[in-house]
């Protein structure tokens, strides 16, 4: 059983579509209904494990969609995301799409695009025949969430941030990310930024190499090109030199 936490200020908004998806399949999803952003937050504070994707309306008293969403992804990195309006305009859905979010639905939601949104977040083990959420993790929520800062946050990386956003000390974090990845969490950042840097080098003509340390997080020019050869064995030059070739 999927469990899908749906907030809209409308009841008959959100009642309406959690009719809908038991329409789809009562026997798959199980849903929860908020009319209020906040309270919605308290739940998914208290059941962050439990819950499967979130579908939030964007234009909401008090709380936004968009900060519900933002809120609801420093508790659990892993979950998906939607978003339900009747606004299209572009700077929401910009702010959606950088916040990751899987869909974004605008009001009335046709049941053809809300099977398709349910669809991506089933997939099918062809061995087993076997469902599986593609939210199913073994990593806690801390080591999703320093996960996602590195990969999106490669060039102005924080560790004091993020022990002051999860209230948790730097050796603990470090000492549980090893433990449940296998690796460190500062050469895991290393290699994002190693690949980054790889990507905007063969973009040939559009950067320097010493543009390409600074955007990738190394003001040290000497230290980016060490690390980059350590790494790909070629110095930072060579290798955008054989990505022209």
């Amino acid at each position: 059983m999927w469990h899908i936490v749906i907030v809209d200020d409308e009841p008959i908004i959100a009642d309406g579509l959690a009719k809908l998806i038991r329409h789809i399949d009562a026997d798959s999803y199980e849903t929860k209904t908020f009319r209020d952003a906040n309270e919605a937050y308290g739940y998914l504070r208290e059941n962050w494990k439990a819950a499967d994707l979130l579908i939030t309306d964007i234009r909401m008293p008090q709380m936004s969609g968009l900060e519900l969403i933002a809120k609801a992804q420093k508790l659990n990195p892993a979950i998906p995301c939607a978003v339900l309006t009747g606004f299209s305009e572009f700077s929401y859905a910009k702010t959606a799409i950088d916040l990751g979010v899987v869909s974004y639905l605008v009001k009335p939601v046709e049941m053809q695009e809300l099977k398709k949104l349910l669809s991506r977040l089933v997939m099918t083990d062809k061995n087993t025949g076997a469902e599986a959420k593609i939210t199913r993790t073994d990593l806690s929520r801390e080591t999703l969430f320093m996960k996602r800062e590195a990969e999106n946050n490669y060039c102005n990386f924080d560790m004091g941030e993020i022990t002051e956003q999860l209230q948790l000390s730097r050796d603990y974090l470090f000492r549980l990310y090893k433990k449940e990845t296998g690796r460190n969490l500062m050469d895991y950042l290393v290699d994002v930024r190693i690949q980054k840097a790889k990507e905007f080098l063969m973009q040939l003509g559009k950067y320097k190499v010493y543009e390409v340390s600074e955007m990738v997080g190394y003001v040290d020019y000497a230290y980016f090109t060490k690390i980059f050869k350590k790494k790909t064995g070629v110095s930072p030059k060579k290798y955008q030199k054989f990505a022209a070739e």
